[in-house]
């Protein structure tokens, strides 16, 4: 698939510009890239989300731009500082959240920790009046003298994502910042990363939650195997969703076997997917691509009828932003 780049140059401030970024790596003598020609723009008060399977290249994009890993070719435009010429000048406005839980300091306590870091950026005295508020806005308040270590996993992210934004930083990146997070936890960041989004930061989120990336960013970068498949905005994206989708629930009431339906319609109609099953109660959805699979979708009515399976229930679906991306990930959209 060519790439879809649907990103215009619309006049604002560019924050972060990439431009053709390669880097490979040689394992046996066997050279792999790990990032091919890779180019977007992430503009001020702009969210762009990063996305793509384990290993397609997101983190290193991350560690390229950040310093962390030397590339091959291409060129990276921080803050219009250039990476790695001018690294030290480029990060002074970036505020990064590393994947995992060891961008604190563990046996310091909370204030300790946001002290420390902003003392790095030579931001003069903290105002603890702004620290105060800030603690507040995150629920860390009565947590200011606790260690790190004693914080669970849910408070130490949102300490980051504080210190983040107490930076000040033109520019926040997050990778996986709801990973490893139970329900409640991931919850309250994405929350508080929606409510950050009211105030225009910019930010590059890497990550595989797409409730999230579907709820903050105002734009997508889809990465597979080190190359670019998609740059456009999430709108753009979810029209090239083109099918349309139907759940259908069916009862089975003479207990045919679930089995033997199941490799039936499977071998006759391939956009049929059973979606769950509720003891006698089966649902199915049908993508409708074309005027062949409708044919397919009023045959498999006609199926169920013949074999004395009631259909209970006919309805659209609308398509959820994570099988969207899925389909564009195993290529079964056309470009």
């Amino acid at each position: 698939m060519d790439v879809l780049n649907r990103a215009e140059d619309i006049g604002e401030e560019i924050v972060l510009s990439i431009d053709g970024l390669s880097k490979r790596y040689y394992k046996t003598k066997k050279m792999t890239f790990a990032l091919k020609d890779i180019s977007f723009r992430v503009r001020q008060g702009e969210i762009v989300g990063l996305l793509g399977a384990n290993g397609a290249g997101k983190t290193t994009i991350i560690k390229c731009l950040t310093g962390l890993v030397k590339y091959d070719s291409g060129e990276i435009t921080l803050n219009s500082f250039k990476i790695p010429e001018q690294q030290k000048h480029a990060l002074n406005d970036v505020a990064i959240v590393l994947e995992g839980n060891r961008n604190l300091y563990w046996r310091l306590t909370v204030m300790e920790n946001i002290r420390y870091f902003l003392s790095l950026r030579k931001m003069g005295k903290p105002d603890e009046k702004s620290i105060d508020e800030m603690l507040k806005r995150v629920s860390l308040h009565n947590d200011k003298h606790t260690l790190v270590e004693k914080l669970s996993r849910g408070m130490q992210q949102k300490l980051n994502i504080a210190i983040a934004l107490l930076c000040k930083a033109k520019l926040i990146i997050l990778d996986e910042p709801t990973l490893g997070l139970n329900i409640i936890a991931n919850h309250e960041i994405v929350k508080l990363l929606q409510e950050i989004k009211l105030q225009e930061n910019s930010i590059l989120v890497a990550s595989h939650d797409m409730s999230l990336i579907e709820s903050i960013v105002d734009r997508v970068v889809l990465i597979k195997n080190g190359g670019m498949l998609v740059d456009t905005d999430v709108k753009s994206l979810r029209q090239l969703f083109t099918s349309t989708a139907y759940r259908m629930c069916v009862e089975n009431k003479h207990n045919t076997t679930l089995q033997r339906i199941i490799d039936d319609i499977t071998s006759k109609y391939g956009s049929i997917v059973i979606d769950g099953t509720n003891e006698n109660m089966w649902q199915f959805i049908i993508n409708i691509y074309d005027k062949s699979s409708r044919e397919n979708a009023i045959e498999l009515m006609s199926y169920f009828l013949a074999n004395d399976i009631d259909i209970e229930k006919f309805e659209r679906e609308t398509p959820d932003f994570q099988h969207i991306v899925s389909r564009l990930l195993s290529r079964e959209l056309e470009s």
